[in-house]
């Protein structure tokens, strides 16, 4: 067996070899290829990342027309260091007190991918243009005000790139576009894989149909309601 991926908390792998088709965490683990190329198409989407225990190998769906065959599949290679690649929802180590600023992750995360949750809300990092909410250095998270007491700190991140050069992970890019309380169309810079956008606005994360906050159409977020002036919108998703 292959050192182990895990999604919040969850092994991708399982050692039972008599394990049938199952959901683990965000991934699926198969027995053979004949299991993973019958897969019905209610069952697939865009990017989703599985498992084969008969050829120990990862697997990425395309964005494409199916055939229903292996070429339907992006083979990974998976570089990576320790048994644990991502870290979801880590509760840091430190005393949310009211006067406590620092706040230590058990690893260092691969730069650019940590996602610090304050009570729920996504926090700004270091940013000389702008009014920030936390630094980063190694492991250790240091807020610029001391979080008040009671306050719920946690971030998600990866340590390592998981996932193959035709793969790619954009972590909280700023759209192109003016938030001026009239412009609700805002312009990435890539095409995301289907449903793995994940839409900030001011922090808070946004819900994607007609009736909610957004539609996304190619790489265009577009608002049902134009954020107001001056509004902070970010984007992690992943695209080829």
């Amino acid at each position: 067996m292959p050192a182990l991926i895990t999604y919040n908390g969850k092994s991708v792998i399982n050692s039972n070899p008599y394990i049938t088709p199952m959901d683990v965490g965000a991934y699926s683990v198969f027995n053979n290829m004949h299991q993973l190329n019958n897969l019905p198409s209610e069952r697939r989407k865009a990017g989703m990342l599985v498992y084969v225990l008969e050829t120990n190998d990862f697997f990425v769906l395309k964005n494409s027309s199916w055939d229903f065959r292996i070429n339907d599949w992006q083979p990974l290679t998976i570089d990576h260091k320790g048994e644990k690649v991502f870290y979801d929802k880590e509760k840091p180590l430190g005393l949310a007190d009211g006067m406590n600023r620092r706040f230590e992750l058990a690893y260092e995360p691969k730069i650019g991918s940590e996602h610090v949750y304050l009570n729920g809300l996504l926090q700004d990092p270091s940013d000389p243009n702008q009014l920030y909410d936390y630094t980063i250095s190694d492991n250790v998270i240091t807020f610029r005000e001391p979080p008040f007491l009671g306050s719920r700190v946690r971030c998600s991140y990866r340590l390592i790139e998981t996932i193959s050069p035709e793969l790619k992970v954009s972590d909280k890019e700023m759209p192109s576009g003016i938030a001026d309380g009239i412009n609700n169309v805002f312009i990435l810079k890539n095409y995301p894989e289907l449903d793995s956008e994940h839409v900030y606005l001011n922090g808070l994360l946004q819900d994607d149909n007609q009736n909610a906050d957004y539609v996304m159409v190619d790489n265009q977020i577009i608002f049902n309601f134009p954020p107001i002036e001056s509004s902070r919108i970010k984007c992690t998703y992943r695209f080829y």
